[in-house]
């Protein structure tokens, strides 16, 4: 029961969203637990049993094909080794205990604020439809705050970058953030803008209107009418990403997570200044 509590309580932290707290939490979640196991529970060779929840976890969404498996494959063998070294902590000299810790706090802090961005940058998953795109973008109609239409002709001898999000859409909002800086850098360039775009769909243009006051970014605020863009290019993925250039797209993409902020505005950064 304790260690399908345990395992519970790590898989609890995805809801957070953020990898590195995930990571950082199955590794003091289990380290403890070692501790505890060796001290308190069973000293016998069969300590491993403990894992086995948290390994069955896995294994069923290797089985289902759960698209976050890797990382479960990865959480796994974090919380293995904290709960190994844990329980095996007391048989330790000092030194060896000051030393052992010191070289997997490094690497557990190495993998979860270098490596585990770097890949979820590698892993931007790229829309396929976007890649050779030689033909303009289906005609769109979009309408700022102010009530002003946007269409093709408006992004014509620019680099645009659309940001498609809807309201509620917690990663959206997030880089929303790093976007905000990257229109800061780009403020003084007129070839290069950016834009915020509400999809549409479920969201009304009054609702649009309140959010955006609510969220309070300078960024550019458009609103998809009659969810006509979204529709003809279906975008059912959010936060969902295209770069025009002389009104016709060159990459598209989507998805965001908070671990990605440490890369994600160098990365687009120099995909912006590619193009000019």
């Amino acid at each position: 029961m304790i260690s399908l509590a345990t395992a519970l309580f790590q898989a609890y932290l995805h809801n957070f969203q953020i990898e590195y707290i995930t990571c950082l939490g199955s590794a003091i979640i289990y380290f403890t637990a070692g501790i505890l196991c060796k001290r308190y529970l069973f000293r016998s060779k069969f300590f491993w049993l403990f894992l086995l929840p948290i390994a069955a976890i896995m294994i069923f969404g290797m089985v289902t094909n759960h698209p976050f498996v890797f990382d479960a494959f990865i959480e796994f063998l974090i919380a293995s080794c904290f709960y190994i070294l844990g329980y095996k902590f007391d048989q330790l000299t000092n030194i060896k205990k000051f030393w052992l810790s010191l070289l997997s706090v490094s690497i557990l802090i190495f993998f979860c604020f270098v490596i585990n961005p770097i890949r979820n940058i590698k892993d931007y998953e790229i829309d396929p439809r976007a890649l050779n795109s030689d033909s303009p973008t289906t005609d769109f109609a979009f309408m700022d705050d102010k009530g002003t239409k946007f269409s093709n002709d408006a992004f014509k001898g620019k680099i645009v970058l659309l940001d498609y999000w809807f309201i509620g859409c917690s990663p959206c909002y997030q880089k929303m953030e790093q976007l905000q800086r990257l229109s800061n850098y780009f403020k003084k360039d007129t070839t290069i803008v950016i834009y915020f775009v509400n999809w549409g769909v479920s969201d009304s243009y009054g609702r649009f209107l309140k959010e955006i006051n609510r969220l309070q970014f300078t960024v550019p605020q458009l609103y998809d009418t009659n969810a006509a863009f979204t529709k003809a290019n279906n975008i059912t993925s959010f936060p969902y990403e295209i770069i025009l250039k002389d009104g016709k797209i060159v990459s598209a993409s989507c998805g965001y997570t908070k671990d990605m902020e440490i890369f994600y505005y160098s990365y687009t950064k120099s995909q912006l200044e590619s193009l000019k």
